[in-house]
């Protein structure tokens, strides 16, 4: 398992629940690099989302549990992998591949397959669904500031809609459970929090092509023939599209927040499909992230990275191309470097390990490794208008509230001001 910067460059690599030192991955991956947009969905599959996390967790848990019992030993057509081996990408992915195995060995590719498989049909037949409808209060979590917001929202004249490839047997138990012991006035059902509810939304279909929307008879929950015209408020449909939508509402894409938590099936193919939506991506790491960040070390680490990165700078201040290479000034900021003797590019990446390891053992921050930027983290810049790790925080700003970035500066640009700026001082 990798993960990879916004350039496809491996930041970590995990083979089971081993993190492989860059001295390993490299026997894998020479270049240190993957080609994310090309190449995902096709020799690489990208977990991205909280339902991935399981899946990848089980998944590195067979790898040590099969290579434990040597069946990922060697066949006649090199069906497994050896760390030990000198291996090219190249290899590794023909190495991967199915083919005819007469050994029957099995192979890194087919058990993930099989994993995939087998989280795909327990969503698919329900089995997964009703684990969890036998026991709400244990998998979904219960919040009373719910019904407020969605009440302050249609006070101020807002419409409130929800779209989830979930059925609607599902659907109703959960939001049952989540809104109908609501104590505001004039909410009798869940449904009457709602203006438009579509189940089985097949996204990211929902945003591309669609398909048949019908109306639901919440009596039996089978589909009502009749074709549906238009949405009405109280009533529960099935399918649909986004063109259907946009039709029925007359709204334009600016006018409607879309909150979400697959960042592709909710936030990419939105942006991707000319929807223009509003997005609102949530992402529950989040709030333990702003807590580890929160904390003494975490500050620590990086004021230390940062100045690190500064010594390193400074180090070749006052050099050109005429410039001996072993001609570098060793620097030291408020005695920050604890041994002079230490190259600093080590020192850094001492440090940045020591960082990615108080967020996550294996992976570091969601959102980026050291100073450098995650794959994912660059989604989220790209795709989603705003990002949290609970949509209810909503309830602490007024709905006329404008979101916007910090402003940044490209290098040159932040040197540029730099520069005038001394020359002001010194003028003065």
């Amino acid at each position: 398992m990798l993960k990879v910067d916004n350039f496809g460059f491996i930041l970590h690599c995990v083979h089971g629940k081993k993190v492989l030192k860059k001295s390993e991955y490299t026997k894998l991956y020479p270049d240190h690099l993957i080609h994310p947009e090309e190449e995902m969905g096709k020799r690489y599959f990208c977990y991205d989302t909280l339902f991935g996390v399981p899946e990848a967790s089980l998944y590195a848990s067979l790898v040590d549990f099969f290579e434990g019992l040597k069946l990922f030993e060697k066949s006649s057509n090199n069906s497994s992998i050896d760390l030990n081996d000198s291996m090219s990408s190249d290899d590794l992915e023909s190495n991967t591949q199915k083919g005819n195995n007469e050994d029957a060995k099995l192979s890194y590719w087919s058990l993930f397959d099989d994993v995939r498989e087998c989280m795909h049909q327990i969503h698919a037949d329900s089995t997964l669904k009703n684990q969890v409808l036998n026991d709400l209060p244990k998998y979904v979590k219960k919040d009373e500031r719910l019904p407020i917001l969605f009440h302050r929202m249609r006070e101020s004249g807002r419409k409130i809609f929800l779209l989830t490839n979930s059925e609607y047997f599902y659907t109703k138990e959960v939001m049952a459970y989540l809104l109908n012991d609501s104590k505001i006035n004039g909410y009798n059902n869940w449904t009457d929090f709602f203006d438009i509810i579509i189940t089985n939304g097949c996204k990211p279909k929902f945003f591309t092509e669609g398909t048949t929307l019908r109306e639901v008879d919440q009596v039996n929950g089978k589909l009502k023939l009749s074709a549906v015209k238009e949405f009405k408020k109280g009533s529960v449909y099935c399918g649909g599209s986004f063109s259907l939508f946009k039709k029925f509402t007359q709204t334009q894409g600016s006018e409607v927040m879309y909150v979400g938590d697959n960042i592709f099936h909710d936030i990419i193919v939105t942006k991707q499909n000319r929807c223009l939506w509003r997005t609102l991506l949530v992402v529950r790491e989040v709030e333990e992230e702003v807590n580890r960040w929160n904390s003494s070390k975490s500050i620590d680490l990086w004021n230390r990275l940062n100045t690190l990165e500064y010594i390193r700078a400074e180090s070749f201040r006052d050099q050109d191309s005429s410039s001996s290479i072993n001609n570098t000034t060793t620097v030291n900021t408020n005695n920050i470097v604890d041994n002079l003797s230490t190259p600093i590019k080590q020192q850094i990446k001492s440090t940045q390990e020591e960082l990615n390891i108080h967020f996550n053992p294996y992976f570091g921050s969601t959102f980026r490794s050291g100073t450098r930027e995650s794959y994912f983290c660059t989604q989220v810049q790209r795709y989603a208008d705003i990002y949290c790790s609970d949509f209810l925080n909503l309830l602490y700003y007024p709905f006329n509230y404008y979101f916007s970035a910090i402003p940044t500066l490209l290098p040159h640009e932040r040197e540029a001001l730099n520069v005038e700026r001394k020359e002001k001082d010194n003028n003065m």
